[in-house]
């Protein structure tokens, strides 16, 4: 079904191959589920993880840590084995602070714009300047003058008066098939979205909205021509991979595809495609 929702033209989707309803024992990462710290000699590019649980955790990229010596954003999908110690690859969205460390926290989703500035990153290996650009952007946009945390200037931007309230939001629900979305902003495709499960959908959606939200500085109704949306399904239908690396990143025609899924399994958990010449990203 197509629904348009406030500013977002919202295209919910069923893909099978993407579906993995057999798939239940991979949890999404929530408080208290992991304890975060500092490597022994503290890098800004990594940090030292504990899966504290018997489940294996699925940690989503974009996904924004608070606390130890400075904010960090998940750089790629990861999954963590149940009960195990690893790293998580991960970039900073704090300048100017190195210290008075204290517990990282699981916060929310990164602006689409972060992701995309740190996908551009990866391919030009420039990836912590690239967000760092991108994080000063977000900082005049919501006069956070007084903060270079990304996290910070997201919680003022949505106290200030410049936020679309979300009551166009309240109450919109997926269908209990739909395991993937496209999201079209300004009359071109922005995002697709596929999961391994429809509830994980559902789980999904309210931040996935929010990360699109962040970058809207006009809220302009303006539907997708069908044939454009169509045209970028199809090429991201193309993308994808069983035979390559469990974790995946690709680009073609100024889109971003990253996949991630079990190795022994041809199915993803988790495909998040970016068309980087949406006009609120260029």
């Amino acid at each position: 079904m197509r629904h348009q929702v406030g500013p977002l033209d919202i295209l919910e989707l069923e893909n099978e191959y993407f579906l993995q309803p057999s798939i239940n024992n991979v949890h999404l990462l929530n408080e208290g589920m992991v304890k975060l710290s500092e490597l022994e000699k503290p890098e800004v590019q990594r940090i030292a993880v504990t899966n504290q649980t018997n489940q294996q955790i699925l940690v989503f990229e974009g996904l924004i840590f608070d606390g130890l010596r400075q904010a960090r954003m998940v750089a790629s999908d990861q999954i963590l084995d149940p009960a195990s110690q690893g790293f998580l690859d991960v970039v900073c969205v704090e300048q100017g602070r190195w210290g008075d460390e204290f517990d990282g926290e699981v916060i929310q989703r990164a602006p689409i714009s972060v992701i995309a500035s740190l996908r551009n990153g990866i391919q030009s290996k420039r990836s912590q300047s690239e967000v760092w650009s991108s994080v000063e952007r977000h900082q005049s946009r919501s006069q956070s003058l007084h903060t270079t945390s990304l996290r910070y200037m997201m919680d003022s931007y949505r106290t200030s008066q410049s936020w679309l309230p979300f009551q166009d939001f309240q109450g919109f629900e997926l269908s209990q098939r739909t395991n993937g979305l496209a999201i079209s902003v300004s009359g071109e495709p922005l995002l697709a979205e596929f999961f391994s499960s429809p509830v994980v959908c559902q789980s999904q959606f309210r931040s996935i909205v929010e990360s699109v939200l962040w970058d809207l500085d006009a809220y302009a109704v303006k539907k997708t021509s069908n044939r454009s949306l169509l045209e970028f399904l199809d090429v991201i239908t193309q993308m994808y991979d069983a035979e390559a690396e469990p974790s995946l990143l690709r680009s073609r025609e100024e889109i971003s595809f990253r996949s991630l899924r079990f190795s022994q399994m041809r199915n993803p958990l988790h495909v998040l495609a970016i068309n980087h010449s949406n006009p609120i990203l260029v």
